[in-house]
């Protein structure tokens, strides 16, 4: 795995060139020589004349080259830190500093740009139903922030736990999200504790959802008085293998459950009448009946259901693997991710609508797509994200490389699904995109418990998804849910 800096082996941006750099290295080696046997017959004249215009014209192509590099560097990329050019060419490329042996030096970070202003912080409102809670920005608060700390919450995975796993750099703990529009109230788990009395707050969706969980729980237990009255009802161990949890915390009477969903719909076997390739489709006709046939059987007037998907929604998790989707009955594989993604999500959002009276209390949150942060390549070829800090200016319009996922559609697309002007049940929607994407420095990165790779997918704890869960319970209390 290539450290900051280095070039991927398998960098593909500009693989046309290198034809052109060969040509260029062997036309100057065979203009040296030429030049030193012009020498040896002491025709000086010639040489005199040769020397200078072949230097010019490789000065000039040297120049030609770096410029189409540049233009050919993506936004956000830095340029290419090294240009291999074979013999003599080294030294003049050197005279135009476009190409260096080391990678280029970042701006030293300042928490300067990250606090918050008093005065301002003064003249903003308390947070209402009317706040709009996903815009503002981060604020370095390591005076309150990390909420709970490594190694005091019984409920989180390992692997999630970076700073257990060797990462000193603990800067990525604390930060807080500022609102523009007004002042949060501070996170009080006593508080929220007690708001969540009766109440059943289930998660729904991918890994990332398991990440949220994990935070959700180590949250919900900061200066618990009796950890050991929160019990774990399935028998289930806390691990990324494990599809299903349920967390009782007897004392306050709530429970806090996990449910494993890739695609929010259902995922099965392809039809008899599928292409003789598709092994399996996405069915975008009904929700994953393993969480939903089950869901409304205990308590369903107190059901806070959490829901996320779009990770899965990928060519290497569908296209790729053989995979297709469903769609009224056919197997469609001229549909691609995206839209999959969008008739999956309008399909959640119509089995919402349909719920049981039963149900009629029960609240519905669906949590936008959490950004990956690969730089370099994917996550097994030699992507990684080594930021330790937040970055500044954010602008969600500029995707910082050509691997990141797509998160700002997805999202886009989740949002108009779930709040379409003809629903009565409209879902609470936990907009985390924008403000985490960032926040490239907070995910697990090179620290994960993998054999290869780096992890910039899922998000160290603590760490943002702390955040996402502030967020949460401030939406939930703010709509009088809580």
């Amino acid at each position: 795995m290539p450290e900051n800096g280095e070039e991927s082996s398998n960098d593909t941006r500009w693989p046309n060139a290198i034809p052109y750099v060969l040509k260029l290295g062997n036309f100057m080696e065979t203009s040296w020589k030429h030049s030193v046997s012009l020498q040896a017959s002491s025709t000086v004249y010639l040489t005199i004349l040769v020397g200078p215009f072949c230097l010019a014209v490789s000065i000039f192509f040297c120049l030609l080259f770096s410029l189409l590099h540049l233009q050919s560097t993506p936004t956000g990329f830095p340029s290419s830190p090294s240009c291999r050019f074979p013999g003599p060419t080294t030294l003049v490329a050197s005279l135009f500093n476009q190409c260096s042996t080391l990678p280029p030096t970042p701006e030293p970070w300042s928490p300067d740009a990250f606090l918050d202003d008093p005065e301002v912080a003064a003249q903003r409102p308390e947070m209402d139903a009317a706040c709009n809670l996903w815009e503002g920005r981060w604020i370095y608060e390591p005076e309150s922030y990390p909420l709970w700390t490594t190694g005091s919450c019984p409920w989180v995975e390992t692997g999630f736990e970076c700073e257990a796993l060797g990462r000193h750099d603990t800067d990525y703990m604390k930060f807080r999200w500022q609102p523009h529009g007004c002042n949060l109230p501070r996170f009080n788990a006593s508080d929220i504790r007690r708001r969540l009395k009766g109440r059943r707050l289930v998660f729904v969706g991918d890994s990332l959802c398991r990440n949220q969980f994990e935070s959700a729980l180590c949250l919900l237990g900061i200066d618990l008085p009796n950890v050991s009255a929160v019990i774990e009802r399935t028998g289930n161990n806390l691990t990324r293998k494990v599809d299903t949890m349920v967390y009782d915390f007897t004392d306050f009477g709530f429970t806090v459950e996990y449910h494993l969903s890739h695609f929010l719909v259902g995922f099965h076997r392809a039809p008899a009448d599928a292409p003789p390739h598709i092994g399996a489709v996405v069915n975008t006709d009904t929700v994953d009946p393993l969480f939903a046939r089950r869901l409304f059987d205990e308590n369903p007037e107190g059901l806070i259901l959490v829901l996320n998907a779009g990770h899965w929604f990928t060519p290497s998790k569908i296209s790729h693997q053989n995979v297709s989707f469903l769609v009224n009955n056919q197997t469609r594989p001229d549909i691609d991710e995206t839209e999959g993604f969008r008739l999956s999500m309008l399909r959640v959002a119509d089995w919402i609508q349909q719920w049981p009276a039963k149900a009629a209390n029960a609240t519905a949150v669906f949590r936008t797509y959490a950004p990956a942060h690969f730089t370099g390549g994917s996550w097994d070829h030699s992507g990684g994200c080594s930021e330790t800090h937040p970055t500044l200016p954010f602008d969600p319009t500029t995707p910082s490389d050509l691997w990141q996922d797509p998160s700002v559609l997805f999202a886009q697309i989740s949002r108009d699904a779930m709040t379409q002007p003809e629903q009565i049940r409209k879902p609470i929607i936990n907009d985390i995109t924008n403000m985490s994407y960032s926040r490239s420095d907070a995910h697990i990165a090179r620290y994960w418990t993998g054999a290869t790779g780096s992890d910039c997918s899922h998000w160290c704890l603590p760490g943002v998804p702390d955040t996402w869960n502030e967020m949460l319970f401030a939406s939930l209390t703010a709509n009088n849910i809580l």
